[in-house]
């Protein structure tokens, strides 16, 4: 499975419609998310959490 896009609307510290769009380039096929500290990049994994598992982790090891 590969992941074009993810869009996130107003999820956690991202408000209104923020689309993130991941390299689908055979020969480039790495997506790097970089940033500092409180911007949002742990958030990014949350979507992908919720996405898949309808839930989110709120602190470590604990489901929301």
């Amino acid at each position: 499975m590969k992941f074009e896009k993810i869009v996130l609307k107003n999820f956690m510290r991202y408000k209104g419609e923020n689309t993130i769009e991941f390299s689908c380039n055979p020969d480039k096929n790495v997506t790097v998310v970089l940033g500092d500290n409180t911007v949002g990049k742990t958030t990014i994994a949350q979507a992908f959490r919720f996405c898949l598992y309808g839930t989110i982790l709120v602190e470590k090891g604990k489901k929301a």
